[in-house]
């Protein structure tokens, strides 16, 4: 659980990396926003749902705040466009071409 986490919080990491790049370089990065965009949201979801998961019933628990972070997590799926939006995105531009893939 610990090692899926790490590897998909530096995929996120990286991802976001390249973004800022792309952007720095003055290039179109909706594409790779998007891809950060939705990987890091998923990766928020999915590490916290896993700590809850790893702390069993206590994890679910306000004193431990991670219910809080699930809520929060849940809301990054949203902010700035769900995630079913930023999909669309780089379906269209792999499809028409616009993509590096």
């Amino acid at each position: 659980m610990f090692a899926e986490s790490a590897l998909e919080i530096e995929s996120g990491y990286m991802l976001t990396l390249k973004a800022a790049h792309t952007l720095r370089a003055g290039e179109d990065a909706r594409q790779i926003i998007s891809m950060a965009k939705w990987q890091v949201s998923e990766t928020l979801c999915k590490t916290v749902d896993r700590a809850i998961q790893i702390c069993g019933s206590h994890g679910y628990g306000r004193d431990m705040k991670l219910e809080l972070f699930y809520r929060d997590a849940r809301a990054a799926r949203i902010a700035d466009g769900p995630t079913e939006v930023h999909k669309m995105v780089i379906g269209r531009n792999l499809i028409s071409g616009k993509s590096d893939f």
